[in-house]
């Protein structure tokens, strides 16, 4: 078997298992861009909140940083205080008070695993209409650099086995 053909199945192994590894992530996994300092230091404005969609609602305890909807802003991501009968208790870190609604199940989105700080600022670029065009522009501009790379490899290849 040729070097080259080689060279190709074991990417198409590697590629494959890397998706394999990551595809789990995708299903259970949803990103946050925390917009505000509510969270801060422990989360900060810009980072990106990665929220485990299948740990349950019943799992759920004080001091956990949690996802959920608000009438008022959308979608929160804050920490748990307590909880009560009408259900968990929230407040952001950097807040003086706890939120004014409580958190029940049909509101609740996940858990907050982890945040990668800054991360949700790059994100933000690529959302808007010049952020995908100028995010398609560099990989048209990375594919064409690696084909014109790779071909010019192939040339002196070439030239030096005759």
């Amino acid at each position: 078997m040729h070097k080259r053909k080689k060279d190709r199945i074991l990417k198409g192994i590697l590629f494959a298992g890397f998706l394999a590894v990551l595809a789990p992530a995708f299903i259970f996994l949803k990103g946050y861009v925390i917009l505000s300092g509510s969270m801060e230091p422990a989360v900060g404005t810009g980072s990106l909140c990665l929220v485990n969609r299948l740990i349950p609602y019943d799992m759920i305890e004080p001091g956990d940083i949690i996802a959920f909807t608000t009438s008022l802003s959308g979608t929160a991501v804050h920490r748990v205080a307590g909880f009560d009968g009408e259900g968990l208790i929230t407040k952001g870190d950097a807040n003086r008070m706890e939120d004014g609604e409580r958190v029940g199940r049909e509101a609740y989105l996940g858990k907050a695993v982890l945040a990668i700080p800054y991360l949700g600022r790059i994100l933000n670029v690529f959302g808007n209409t010049f952020g995908r065009i100028l995010l398609a522009g560099v990989c048209l501009f990375a594919a064409g650099l690696m084909i014109l790379t790779s071909q010019s490899g192939n040339r002196r290849k070439g030239a030096a086995e005759t």
